[in-house]
């Protein structure tokens, strides 16, 4: 038997094991991280401990594979259940300062692709800070991103893009990110490598041996 079905099939395995340690969170389509309207209510953004939130090991340097999943209405009925904008940052803590500051996150630390939030909605107030990243944009143009934990950081925060946050809902209760760790090449040649090994010494046993 050729060997590049046997490959193929350890990198299927491959995929199925990294899939299998993903974490995923709800997402409060309210919550946000960026200064807000001072008349607006929005509500915490998902603040992931680094150390105890995911189920594997996460240190500076590991690249983590976020996945955005669903989406939310700006304001019903006026708009569809189609919101997809979704940011993260990290940060050396996990203090949110009151809606009314520009940095909001003290312990931010830049990371991934930037995203260039808007003024406020209704008073044109200044909401851009340079330290987050870009999950998804709407419409939609990501729906995911890999990012590298910068030094520092203890903290990921991860929230919905700057409109009027009081006004966002999840009707159908969808929207979500999915946190998954990304394997060195190395490691997942090794692994590729291992697998393949394996299965061809058992396709190339004598049939009675595999009975």
């Amino acid at each position: 038997m050729s060997p590049l079905p046997v490959l193929l099939v350890a990198v299927s395995m491959l995929g199925l094991m990294n899939a299998a340690f993903g974490d995923t969170f709800e997402i409060n389509p309210q919550g946000i991280f960026l200064r807000t309207n001072p008349g607006d209510t929005p509500a915490t953004p998902l603040i992931l401990d680094l150390s105890t939130s995911l189920t594997f090991p996460v240190r500076p340097g590991d690249t983590l594979h976020l996945q955005r999943k669903g989406a939310y209405s700006a304001y019903l009925p006026v708009f569809p259940d189609s919101n997809t904008g979704l940011y993260g940052i990290f940060s050396s803590s996990n203090t949110l300062l009151p809606q009314s500051n520009l940095h909001r996150v003290p312990g931010a630390i830049d990371a991934g692709l930037d995203f260039v939030s808007p003024p406020n909605y209704y008073d044109g107030l200044s909401t851009d800070i340079s330290e987050d990243f870009i999950i998804d944009t709407m419409p939609s143009r990501y729906a995911a991103v890999d990012v590298v934990v910068p030094i520092g950081a203890h903290y990921l925060f991860i929230g919905t893009e700057n409109s009027y946050a009081g006004y966002n809902s999840d009707p159908n209760c969808d929207f979500d990110v999915t946190i998954t760790p990304v394997p060195e090449s190395s490691t997942l040649l090794g692994l590729g490598l291992g697998l393949a090994c394996v299965l061809l010494m058992r396709l190339r046993r004598p049939a009675d041996d595999l009975r």
